[in-house]
């Protein structure tokens, strides 16, 4: 599966990412997702990140729950 946005192929994690208010997969990839407007509550597969996120660390601390951040 590729990112709709910028056509990168998506890790299990950002596959697997959906939002919570229609349950749908949002298809993006970490960076996309980060620099995106999108405010919108989503659930992630923490158990499936494997650490690596090219937008840079401190752009993922907001997407990591506190606990894992």
């Amino acid at each position: 599966m590729k990112c709709i946005a910028c056509d990168v192929i998506l890790s299990d994690f950002e596959s697997t990412r959906k939002e919570v208010k229609y349950g749908t997969f949002l298809d993006m990839c970490n960076r996309c997702l980060v620099r995106s407007d999108a405010t919108m509550e989503t659930t992630e597969r923490y158990d499936l990140y494997n650490g690596e996120f090219d937008a840079g660390e401190s752009e993922m601390q907001n997407l990591l729950p506190e606990d894992q951040a």
